[in-house]
């Protein structure tokens, strides 16, 4: 069973110090976006090209963010996306995520447009695993398939030089259809067809690599006979390793619910690390009564068919003590 520590979270209305939280997770500074800019990320664009029949990136350039190609988009954003009707903030809960490309078509241009993150995993690390988010809209234009624009998302082991496969993604419209992807009701210009894909979670089990460079990639391009757009919304998650594993329930609470990261196709939660018996096949697991601290809850996660890596996430119990409420003497 493959593990991974990873923070789950916990209905509850008890207090917990989160800065030292984020202290301890050890998560590459910002990779989650929560310093609201482009701190630690790379952010560049470049041109698309058909080099031997192959939809092929070149001429990249470190730009620094552009802005409608790389931009900050905050929690408090409440609009939702033209074509897809989603949230064009992410849903999981944190206070920043990016968008890469735009939706405007330009016959003119090739272009393309990226954020890049580089990190040398720790040697000694035990754990380390990502989860990120994405959505994707995407203009389907009467092309090649070699020619359409399309939506990148890389991990690369750059030690090796490899790309790790089953979490690497290169999303274009083609004949019968993107798996996952829904055709807005809104034409795109010109009155062609826009394909989108609303947010869906994506975990990465990196410890194998520990020790090694890696690179995440989210990448946008526009068609190769220029102009056909494509863009993408990107969320990563804020917990990286096994240093926060704790969920947390107040002293004397009776119930507790444990909420694994929604979009998976399935779940299954195991009453211990044993994994010998299923105690629930949701999102969501209710125990009442609520278990002792210490106790550990893991849940299998299985992305839907060609969008990730079956995954073992880990719930920790830990208690804190009920909030005192203090009106004051007014």
């Amino acid at each position: 069973m493959p593990s991974v520590l990873y923070k789950i979270s916990v209905i509850i209305f008890c207090l917990f110090n989160l800065n030292s939280a984020k202290a301890q997770n050890q998560c590459p500074p910002n990779i989650d976006f929560e310093f609201g800019d482009f701190t630690n990320w790379v952010c560049k664009t470049g041109t698309v090209s058909l080099v031997g029949g192959i939809n092929t990136l070149g001429n990249w350039m470190v730009t620094g963010p552009l802005a409608t190609r790389h931009d900050i988009i905050p929690a408090t954003n409440t609009s939702v996306d033209y074509y897809g009707g989603f949230p064009v903030a992410s849903p999981s809960g944190s206070n920043y995520s990016v968008k890469i490309g735009n939706g405007n078509d330009n016959p003119s241009r090739k272009t393309a447009e990226g954020v890049f993150y580089t990190y040398t995993i720790p040697a000694n690390i035990s754990n380390f695993s990502v989860l990120y988010y994405y959505a994707v809209v995407i203009e389907d234009p009467n092309h090649t398939p070699e020619q359409k624009p399309r939506f990148r998302a890389n991990v690369i082991n750059l030690t090796d030089a490899d790309t790790i496969n089953c979490v690497s993604f290169d999303f274009y419209p083609y004949p019968g259809g993107l798996p996952g992807f829904r055709i807005s009701s809104q034409p795109g210009p010109g009155n062609s067809i826009v394909r989108y894909k609303e947010w869906t979670p994506v975990t990465l089990n990196l410890t194998q690599y520990a020790g090694k460079t890696v690179q995440l990639q989210f990448i946008t391009s526009r068609c190769e006979p220029g102009g056909h757009f494509c863009y993408a919304y990107v969320d990563v998650n804020s917990v990286c390793n096994g240093a926060i594993v704790g969920t947390t329930i107040c002293r004397g609470d009776t119930i507790v619910s444990l909420t694994a990261p929604y979009g998976f196709e399935t779940y299954q939660w195991y009453n211990d690390v044993s994994f010998s018996q299923v105690i629930a096949n949701t999102q969501i697991l209710s125990l009442n009564p609520a278990p002792n601290a210490g106790a550990v809850y893991p849940v299998v996660v299985t992305p839907f068919p060609g969008y990730g890596c079956i995954d073992t996430l880990y719930a920790t119990l830990t208690l804190a003590d009920k909030p005192i409420s203090n009106a004051g003497t007014d």
